[in-house]
């Protein structure tokens, strides 16, 4: 017979608005503070919440503020896991620091109500900083070690219109193992995104992405150029449609790492509509074919496919 285990976890949340009101250069602002405190034993589980992450006790400050065309948002935590003090787990102390802001101007539509060339301009940056150290080895492996940092900043700009819209953005992230277990990297990204509605039956999303990846402890420098195409095609609407998505992955610099080109595909015949308490019927085709280029001898194919068919059933219930 095995004793009862009884773990507990709770959360608590407080915040105000300490200038509710009040205005800054005309416009009605928005700022709100508060803190936050959860606690979750080390084998806590729920059946009603099972994705509630253990074994953590966390206190949290953050702020919000929103005015007119800007909007920001400021967060800091501080977590310890080994809530249970355990000799044979390790103590590990995280903190974590996320900005977040957001500008859109409003625009003055012309005389015949569209917009101009520029059309609805949107800038945002955001920042974060992560840093986790081991506060206490367990007794069985008091000599491991964890102590590193990652930092990332994104700018982003981008326009919206009428049936189309476009974003750009350049995310900077570095790593930096401070007991020497891994090597410090960077990467640099930099990637140019749109959505297209080309007709009412169609859709067009691509997208390009090049990432430069260096490792600063072997100089090692890698490249990687992302493209992608995904389309939406209404066959016959309510029901016929199809989704494809093509990517090709192209890697150089050091190292030898293959090439990749992908399709995806998926076809959904409705042959019964869902409403409220009456079942939906869908026969769906799904598809998926992958080729690797590569400048060494490979014992799996190149080329590979897989294809699916599925039966879906949906019943939106109400009382």
């Amino acid at each position: 017979d095995f004793d009862a285990e009884t773990a507990d976890a709770y959360s608590v949340l407080a915040s105000l608005e300490p200038l509710r009101g009040a205005t800054l250069d005309g416009s009605v602002f928005t700022w709100t503070v508060g803190v936050q405190r959860d606690k979750v034993d080390t084998f806590f589980s729920s059946l009603a919440n099972p994705y509630l992450e253990p074994d953590r006790e966390t206190t949290s400050v953050f702020t919000d503020f929103l005015w007119d065309e800007f909007s920001a948002q400021l967060r800091v935590d501080h977590q310890v896991n080994n809530v249970d003090d355990l000799d044979y787990l390790p103590t590990d102390r995280n903190i974590n620091v996320y900005f977040n802001g957001n500008y859109t101007p409003y625009i003055e539509p012309l005389e015949d109500g569209s917009l101009p060339w520029y059309g609805q301009p949107f800038f945002g940056v955001s920042a974060s900083f992560y840093e986790i150290d081991r506060i206490d080895a367990s007794q069985d492996f008091p000599n491991d070690d964890a102590n590193n940092s990652t930092r990332s900043v994104t700018l982003s700009a981008g326009s919206n219109y009428e049936t189309w819209n476009w974003n750009l953005s350049h995310t900077i992230y570095s790593f930096e193992d401070h007991v020497d277990l891994s090597s410090d990297t960077r990467n640099n990204s930099t990637g140019l995104s749109a959505y297209v509605l080309v007709e009412d039956w169609l859709s067009l999303q691509p997208s390009v992405q090049w990432d430069n990846f260096e490792d600063l402890d072997t100089g090692d420098d890698n490249q990687s150029l992302l493209l992608n195409l995904g389309a939406n095609v209404t066959v016959i609407p309510e029901t016929l449609d199809a989704t494809l998505y093509y990517s090709l992955n192209h890697r150089m610099g050091d190292g030898d790492t293959p090439d990749t080109n992908s399709l995806n595909g998926e076809v959904v015949w409705t042959l019964r509509q869902a409403d409220v308490n009456r079942l939906g019927v869908a026969v769906a085709l799904t598809g998926h074919i992958q080729d690797t280029n590569d400048d060494f001898d490979n014992p799996e194919k190149d080329l590979q496919y897989q294809a699916f068919t599925s039966l879906r059933l949906s019943l939106p219930v109400a009382y």
